[in-house]
């Protein structure tokens, strides 16, 4: 054999190990056979040599390990029993080592990486095994069990026999007392090693049992600090779990003994040679327990959610229990947590000074921060798993202390890491100051992520002890109290200051699509928010705003240490200024500073959301809790607007794209399209438009107007616009189809949105293509349509081979977004592939392959599902942030938006208005308009459900802006009056015409667009499945219709008027299926639809009925509901469904009022269809009539007062109630027989029997009002004067009239029941104002009416002696009421004396009395006789206010405000100048003339009709003989013969005087167009009724 080669070397190495294990000398003091020098340094070159190929050759490592010849190992092994010098020792020992490494280079370049991982694993485990049998270090004293389990070859004479020992101790002593025996390496290390004062051979030995702990591919990297060590931990695959089973407690716990009681706790009790090599031990050493702590599986004892204790059968929970007790990690964490000599040890490593590491350089730096970051993380370690170690394995190890098989001593006493440090506070100030070390930046991270588990513990955010502050004492936060009071508080803060700060060249990269895949095929990455960065910069400054965040949650009590790092006050957090920069310098300086990069960028890739958007999102979270936070809001806010200028500057620089990686060119690779990148950049703008909403929003509150008005005018400026871009001109020079930039930041959100969603797919296709094959890839890029049902289908025959339900694996996430969890998925489908091989189903190569296959397609679609809901999750997130900024923008911040006045009001509503309903009418939920141009599947149906619930969410942000600009173009109705008024020659004190001020500057045609687009979204496929939408949908159209409508009655162009309207009409007529479809799903939602809903419904029929009742044809929604029969629908539910549901409202205290809302929108319905006879034959035909006499709610009136005291801020009180459910009744009826009455018999008779149906209520109502003890408000007035009218109209009927008087023997009670309750109210109103002093205002409305005074320029139109409420807007109304009452009576009595005449007046006429039930000839005197008094004044005031309108100039400007700020035009008047304000006034006072002129000719009819009654009573009581006036008496007593001459004495003495003022009576046709008719007729009356008092008297 050739000397140099490996069957020589290992040759050698068994010749001299072989030789001075058997021979011994016979003298005991003679020396022991040596190796010669020269061959040591042959053999150490070797050794070195074989460790460097077996590293990074698999083949070679194979090769030699298996070899019979080399015999390799148990060589190396056996020379370790040996007397050989250390240094050999220590390279025998490493080259062993090197056989079990698992080392990174193996595995480049290797197809079979999978494969070198088990092998090595076993290699691992087999020396293990080999390690145990030589008993380099002794575990046993049963030597003769080792024998037994010997490989042949393997050399054991060296061991002796002694007594064998069994069971496992657990404290703050060594934790296996098998050790005492001194032999092996332990001799060597505290005899050889120690005397030479440097230890190789104990360092080599440390580093072999590290490098035969393997960590599990399913377990993450001991460097990743993020991942749950509970969750994600899994055992090592080369630990051998039943090593020393049969002799001892099996496992590897005694190395681990080792380690820390003969190396890691006496490490600094030892003299070291080299100073280096004290801390490479430490190093070492240190790694060796991370690696314990890592490998230890706690995922199978873990309880989830409510559970108490872990899930298994108990079989596998004894199994588990078991493994983890023998497991050294398990050793490790109970020495530490019982506060034992290791964790002063840990501790005492992290004594070292943080300058000293910083300082440090070369091995002894390496080595020092190898150890202060193991130490770290060993402890971040504990602290993660301690919770489940404390609550569940130490209670189910003390429960069943059997299931072991062995005793277990656990120490008496064990506690929290935290409570132990709690009494270690130099400790942790000593931990936090690592947040200044310098490298490596783990060793912050890992500082940071400590920080915040304490502060997260109750141990330490609990309040200390008081503490002097200054003069004064202070109650902090403990982990506050502990920093704060520290020397090395100042160190501390700049050390995160120093972490937060970005350096230009600190690039941050994400990791790539493949890679990502690989972390989720682990189980390490479920989606976009739990993947890590790869930039330890990045991940610090995350962890460290984590941290801020986290203690700013209201869970906790202020001040925590996220107040104290970002410089609030500790003594008064919510009210001391932050300090200026200058003064001290804190966290949230520096976080300012980085989003003010975003100012002083180039370009916006540059821009912090651009290149860092993860951090950007962090940071604007944390600016957007701390405005919000009630202890931090009001400082926060201040010192941004003082110092900073903060919100304006940052949403005027955020980058007006949402930028993914790849910038340079359209066709850069796809691998290169990040979409975590996206879903970051649109949560920060997320949390930034959310700041900026609640800046604006408090910046309108406490009327910082120039502030607001900067952000606001901001947002509806004009972005830059794509070349060739065409927009409408206005009248005004301004685009119409400018792209304002708050709908470019929503555009901008939606096509990254669309883009990413494209990326995505296209992403998974790439990833299936590599991962499955590409023929089965492809199977998915079919262009079919079928093809998303195609995958749907094929996932669930995936799942159903596997027989795994993946959605039982879904959790939310942190943030709220439904997920696979990945990691259990993973573990799910690694039990079916077991299962699936136990059962033989895996059996041929081509089976595995495709078993392999489907769960490699289940985690990649389950992967990529992941990430497309959480992208759809930031967008909706974003979507949000953009509505609240939107809706703040329209509401309580609209009056500040100053942009061209009101036409650019006009003009940002509208835009809004159109830029959302174009989405919202979008069929195609995600990839409509997608700028990639990649090809895209039909949506899936998940894609249509995200996307319906997205638009729902948007809806009412809709309705909004069509409710804004509905208002905006009420104000347009307004100018267009001023308009019209300065448009006339002469007006407003002019000479000539004047400029017409602006009106609506919008064109027509986009109104009618967003009209057409408004129909269509409410009939898209989001809409028909979400009710809400919808609704929102049809509240946006029902503004839009009321402005169009008035707008179009109230425009100065005729044509714009028309074109308007009918524009609007033929979107909904020239495509009969367009408005056929609106119309039937207008009507199911009113039928079928949710209580709330149904009401919207109902008022958008009534808006569209109205729009189509401008036609001259029947009306197109009365000829489609009578068509589908949905009249029969609406009017039958209302006594079959509804009328137990609205009697409930009457309740005293009712559960919902949603009932009367959808009655209330339902009969306004009515009403508005009833005004034209088509309609109102529709309602007759389907019973309305009969219905409404049937429902019995309507006879559920209160008693008056019942109820009036119930108070609350939501439900108005009984009575309130009942007027809302009688008056649309009544209302109705009114309209019916006003519009079909005449001659329709039945319809008379419908009416009676309503009448006579719910005779009781309108009789009460009636008498309600004559009672004088009553009180009065506006609803029982209203009351009445509807029952009067209703039954005036009735009595007009001399058919119903003839029926009544011959039912009226047999008891029933119907119209003629109400005659004397409508004579009753005649004294008690007509005659005088008394009745104003039972006025009193019943509800808020009224209250607020009762405060504001009438307009009394031009005069007062009440009588002198009137009470004061009759001046007041609430008089006001009730008067007018009042008149129509009275001349409803007055008419009434007409009506039923006018054929067949019976007195209806007593024949008194000398006085009045207002206590007689029975009005008297003098009611009607009185009555006359006031009439004129009023008509005078009238006449007057109108003549003043038509004079101040043509000379408006002569008003003070004083009753001019008043006049406009009364009026319901004053928001419209603050855009009107000085010469438009008085237009306006003049146009008011017109108006109000024309309802004096009005007013006047009702009274004037009245007089006549009082006038024809007191002529035809006078004449019966005086010319008629006294039988024949017993037998037309009626009810009344007639006048005996000698009252008879009393009454005409008394009639010659009253009416004369009062005969003059109606002669001297003189009305034109300029106040009202019948004036000479009722002049003529009035003046006959006169003479009649003089010729008849005349000729009496002379008889």
């Amino acid at each position: 054999t050739p000397l140099c080669s490996w069957s020589a070397f290992f040759a050698a190495l068994s010749f001299y190990s072989s030789l001075m294990l058997q021979t011994e000398p016979a003298d005991p003091l003679a020396d022991a056979p040596e190796i010669p020098d020269e061959e040591v340094a042959v053999m150490r070159a070797y050794l070195r040599l074989c460790r460097t190929v077996v590293r990074y050759s698999i083949v070679a490592r194979t090769s030699i390990y298996d070899s019979a010849e080399y015999n390799a190992v148990p060589s190396m092994f056996a020379m370790l029993g040996c007397v050989v010098p250390v240094p050999l020792k220590a390279n025998l020992i490493d080259t062993i080592a090197a056989f079990g490494e698992l080392d990174p280079g193996l595995l480049l370049g290797s197809d079979e990486a999978d494969g070198v991982k088990l092998t090595v694993h076993e290699m691992a485990r087999r020396i293990w095994g080999l390690l145990e049998l030589s008993q380099t270090l002794p575990t046993t004293n049963d030597v003769n069990a080792l024998r037994q389990i010997r490989p042949v070859g393997f050399e054991m004479s060296h061991l002796a026999n002694r007594t064998p020992q069994r069971g496992m101790s657990i404290g703050r002593g060594s934790g296996n007392r098998l050790l005492l025996n001194r032999g092996g390496i332990v001799h060597e290390l505290d005899e050889i090693e120690a005397a030479a004062e440097t230890y190789p051979q104990m360092r080599a030995f440390v580093r072999l049992i590290a490098t035969l702990i393997h960590v599990s591919d399913s377990a993450p990297a001991l460097s990743n600090m993020d991942r749950d060590p509970v969750l994600y931990s899994a055992p090592s695959p080369s630990i051998p779990t039943e090593l020393g089973e049969s002799y001892r407690v099996p496992g590897i716990s005694p190395y681990i003994t080792f380690v820390l009681d003969s190396v890691l706790l006496k490490a600094d009790q030892r003299s070291y040679q080299y100073s280096s090599e004290k801390w490479s031990v430490y190093a070492v050493s240190l790694d060796v327990i991370e690696r314990s702590l890592a490998t230890m599986d706690l995922s199978g004892l873990a309880c989830s959610g409510s559970q108490q204790r872990p899930s298994g059968t108990g079989t596998a929970l004894a199994s588990s229990l078991r493994a983890l007790v023998t497991h050294p990690g398990f050793e490790i964490a109970i020495r530490v947590l019982c506060g034992s000599k290791l964790l002063d040890a840990l501790l005492g490593i992290l004594n070292v000074d943080v300058d000293e590491v910083n300082a440090a350089v070369g091995e002894v730096g390496e080595c020092m921060s190898r150890s202060v970051l193991s130490t770290l993380r060993i402890l971040l370690r504990i602290l993660k798993i301690q919770g489940v170690l404390l609550r569940t394995v130490i209670p189910l190890v003390m429960e069943s202390p059997d299931v072991l098989g062995f005793p277990l001593n656990l120490p008496r006493s064990l506690t929290t890491l935290e409570q132990l440090l709690l009494s270690r506070r130099e400790s942790v100030v000593q931990i936090v100051t690592y947040v200044s070390c310098v490298s490596p930046p783990d060793i912050c991270l890992a500082t940071i992520k400590i920080l915040h588990i304490l502060s997260d513990s109750a141990v330490f955010n609990g309040v200390d002890d008081r503490m002097a502050r200054g003069s004064g004492m202070l109650t902090l936060n403990r982990l506050v109290g502990i920093i704060d009071s520290s020397t090395e508080s100042v160190r501390i803060c700049h050390g995160l200051i120093n972490c937060l700060r970005v350096e230009d060249d600190d690039a941050v990269a994400e990791s790539t699509e493949t890679a990502l895949i690989s972390e989720a095929a682990r189980g390490f990455t479920s989606g976009l928010e739990d993947q890590q960065s790869t930039a330890p910069a990045q991940s610090i400054r995350l962890a460290i705003i984590d941290l801020l965040l986290a203690n700013l949650s209201p869970e906790k009590p202020a001040p925590t240490i996220a107040h104290y790092l970002l410089g609030f006050s500790l003594t008064k957090p919510a009210s001391d200024d932050l300090p200026d920069p200058s003064q001290r310098a804190t966290c949230l300086h520096m976080i300012l500073g980085l989003l003010q990069r975003d100012r002083e960028s180039v370009g916006e890739a540059s821009s912090l959301m651009s290149s860092r958007p993860r951090l950007a999102e962090r940071c604007y979270h944390l600016i957007f809790h701390l405005c919000s936070d009630p202890v931090t809001g009001d400082v926060t806010t201040r010192y941004l607007r003082r110092h900073e200028d903060f919100f304006y500057s940052q949403i005027t620089s955020t980058p007006s794209l949402i930028v993914p990686d790849w910038t340079t060119s359209g066709d850069a690779p796809l691998s290169l399209y990040s979409p975590i990148r996206v879903y970051a950049q649109m949560h920060a703008r997320s949390w930034l438009w959310r700041s900026t909403a609640l800046e604006l929003h408090t910046l309108v509150l406490q009327d910082s107007r120039s502030r607001a008005k900067l952000i606001g005018e901001w947002l509806v400026g004009d972005a830059e616009q794509a070349d060739g871009r065409d927009g409408l001109v206005l009248s005004g020079g301004s685009v119409l189809d400018s792209r304002m930039r708050l709908l470019s930041l929503f555009d901008s959100l939606r096509q990254a949105y669309r883009d990413s969603s494209s990326a995505l797919r296209e992403q998974r296709i790439l990833a299936e293509r590599e991962y499955l094959g590409r023929d089965d890839s492809m199977m998915d890029m079919d262009d079919n349509d079928d093809s998303a049902s195609f995958v749907q289908s094929r996932a669930s025959l995936d799942t159903e081979m596997l027989n795994v339900d993946p959605k039982s694996c879904i959790v939310t996430n942190e943030r709220g977004c439904a997920v696979y969890d990945l990691h259990a998925l993973v573990a799910l489908l690694r039990q079916s592939e077991h299962d699936l091989n136990h059962s033989g189903q895996m059996g041929s190569a081509v089976n595995r392959q495709h078993v392999h296959t489907v769960i490699r397609r289940v985690v990649i679609r389950s992967y990529f599902a992941n990430q497309e809901c959480e992208l759809h999750y930031a967008y909706a997130s974003a979507l949000r942030g953009w509505k609240e900024l939107a809706e703040i923008l329209v509401s309580s911040a609209w009056s500040k938006v100053d942009s061209q006045s009101r036409v650019g009001r006009e003009r940002t509503a509208f835009q809004l208005l159109k830029g959302l309903v174009c989405v919202l009418s979008e069929n195609d939920p995600v990839f409509a308009g997608s700028a990639s141009g990649w090809s895209m599947d039909p949506p899936t149906n998940d894609q249509e459900a995200r996307h319906a619930e997205l638009l729902t969410a948007m809806a009412p942000t809709l309705a909004l802006f069509a409710e804004r600009l509905s208002q905006e173009w009420t104000c347009a109705s307004v100018f267009s009056r001023v308009s019209l008024a300065m448009s006339k020659s002469g007006a407003v004190g002019q000479t000539r015409a004047m400029a017409p001020a602006l009106d609506s500057q919008l064109p027509v045609e986009p109104v009618l667009d967003a009209w057409r687009m408004l129909v269509n979204a409410a009939l898209t496929p989001a809409a028909t499945v979400s009710l809400q939408l919808r609704g929102n949908v049809y509240a946006a159209m029902l503004h839009v219709l009321g402005g169009i409508r008035k707008l179009g009655e109230s425009s100065s162009s005729a044509g714009q008027k028309s074109r308007l309207v009918s524009g609007a009409l033929d979107i909904l007529s020239d495509s009969a299926a367009l408005g056929d479809r609106l119309l039937e799903s207008v009507s199911a939602d009113a039928a079928d639809a949710s209580d709330a809903w149904k009401t919207v419904a109902f008022s958008l029929l009534n808006a569209l009925a109205s729009l189509f009742a401008v036609e001259s044809r029947p009306n197109r929604v009365v000829m489609f509901l009578a068509r589908k029969n949905y009249f029969a629908s609406f009017v039958g539910s209302m006594l079959r469904r509804e009328d137990l549901a609205i009697q409930a409202t009457l309740q005293p205290e009712p559960a919902s009022l949603n009932a009367l809302y959808i009655y209330e929108a339902k009969m306004s319905f009515f009403l508005q269809i009833a005004q034209r006879s088509d309609g109102a034959e529709r309602l007759l035909e389907n019973g309305i009539i009969d219905v409404l006499a049937d429902c019995a709610f309507l006879d559920l009136r209160p008693q008056s007062g019942q109820g009036s005291h119930f108070a609350d801020a939501f439900i108005p009180a009984r009575a309130e109630r009942f007027h809302l459910l009688l008056m649309p009744a009544l209302n109705l009826m009114l309209a019916l027989v006003a519009k079909i009455g005449r001659d329709n018999l039945t319809l008379w008779m419908k009416a009676a029997r309503f009448v006579s149906q719910h005779h009781a209520v309108l009789e009460a109502v009636l008498k309600e009002v004559a009672v004088p003890a009553n009180a009065l408000s506006i609803a029982p007035l209203t009351q009445a004067k509807a029952v009067t009218t209703l039954v005036l109209f009735i009595a007009r009927q001399r058919a119903v009239l003839d029926r009544e008087a011959a039912m009226a023997g047999s008891g029933h009670v119907g119209v003629a029941s109400m005659h004397l309750p409508i004579l009753a109210l005649l004294p008690k109103l007509s005659t005088s104002t008394n009745w104003a002093k039972r006025l009193m205002p019943a509800n808020d409305v009224e209250r607020t009416l009762m405060a504001v005074p009438a307009s009394s320029v031009g005069g007062d139109l009440s009588d002198s002696s009137a009470a004061d409420v009759l001046r007041s807007l609430f008089g006001q109304q009730a008067s007018e009421i009042v008149d129509s009452i009275v001349h409803s009576a007055i008419a009434y009595v007409q009506a039923v004396t006018e054929r067949s005449f019976r007195p209806a007046f007593s024949w008194s006429i000398e006085h009045s009395r207002e206590a007689d039930y029975t009005p008297s000839l003098a009611t009607l005197v009185a009555f006359v006789r006031r009439s004129l008094a009023r008509i005078e004044r009238a006449r007057r005031a109108r003549d003043e206010k038509l004079r101040l309108a043509k000379s408006p100039n002569e008003m003070p400007t004083a009753d001019m405000r008043k006049l406009i700020d009364d009026s319901p035009h004053e928001d419209a008047a603050t855009d009107l100048s000085s010469q438009q304000m008085r237009a306006l006034a003049s146009v008011l006072l017109e108006q109000q003339g024309s309802a004096i002129a009005r007013s006047v000719s009702g009274m004037v009819a009245a007089v006549e009709q009082a006038l024809v009654l007191l002529w035809r009573h006078l004449s019966f009581f005086i010319n008629t003989e006294s039988n024949e006036l017993q037998a037309g008496r009626g009810s009344l007593a007639m006048p005996s013969q000698q009252e008879r001459d009393m009454l005409r004495a008394d009639a010659y003495i009253e009416l004369p005087p009062l005969l003059t003022l109606l002669a001297d009576l003189k009305l034109t046709q300029d106040e009202f167009a019948t004036a000479p008719t009722h002049m003529s007729f009035i003046k006959m009356l006169v003479r009649r009724i003089k010729d008849l008092v005349s000729r009496d008297v002379a008889m």
